[in-house]
């Protein structure tokens, strides 16, 4: 299970204080399309993903969506505002069914004081996840939708387990109309756009499946596009 961002909350701790911290995590369960939390909600607890799949998205006072990222196994969601008590930032639904493991603000609170290692862990982690928020909605607010169309594809295969040969990725689950909602674009012009990337050999597709033949070809074309539009 791809960890990365839990194990950075773990790093340095013995095995008795790892095992501590697991013991006052909670699971839940939250079936596809379910809101895992929403935005100006209160922070009563921290979230780590331990399968399936979220979107996360600001919505403005008139009602429009903005997609902030796509996320899924390892994922720490809500820890900054949990930590501060503040209300919840975005929100959070599940793409298909989630699970996770929940932590308290009570319990991270107490942990934290109870082990400087792992307070010193989450100022780590928290510097990690604003590095790659900003990095990860920079791009969706400024680019044209066929690259925020072709960003959301590159993101969402990044989260499945490569083929052998570590190229090929498929996403599965996700219709025209929720892709649409993702970048804040019509049906038609998300089919129009995945035909385009169908002609270049960027992806294949079917009813509720997408395989990106060469996930590294997608980025090079993202890479060459945001170049062009420079």
């Amino acid at each position: 299970m791809r960890l990365r961002k839990w194990n950075v909350l773990l790093e340095g701790l013995s095995a008795e204080q790892a095992a501590q911290v697991e013991a006052r995590m909670r699971k839940v369960v939250f079936e596809a399309r379910a809101v895992l939390f929403r935005q100006g909600a209160p922070s009563d607890a921290m979230l780590l993903v331990r399968s399936g799949r979220v979107r996360l998205y600001l919505l403005s006072e008139e009602g429009e969506e903005f997609v902030t990222g796509v996320t899924g196994v390892g994922s720490v969601l809500g820890l900054a505002p949990t930590l501060l008590g503040t209300s919840r930032f975005q929100n959070a639904e599940a793409i298909d069914r989630v699970e996770a493991s929940r932590l308290s603000a009570a319990d991270l609170d107490a942990l934290m004081a109870a082990m400087p290692g792992f307070s010193r862990n989450v100022a780590r982690l928290l510097a990690i996840l604003s590095g790659e928020s900003i990095a990860r909605s920079a791009p969706l607010a400024l680019d044209p939708i066929s690259m925020r169309i072709a960003s959301i594809l590159a993101n969402l295969a990044e989260l499945d387990e490569a083929d052998p040969t570590g190229r090929s990725r498929v996403i599965e689950g996700l219709t025209q109309a929720e892709l649409a909602k993702m970048v804040g674009a019509s049906r038609t012009w998300v089919a129009l756009t995945l035909a385009d990337f169908e002609r270049r050999n960027l992806l294949q597709r079917k009813k509720r499946w997408i395989r990106i033949p060469d996930i590294d070809r997608l980025l090079r074309y993202l890479s060459i596009a945001r170049k062009q539009g420079s």
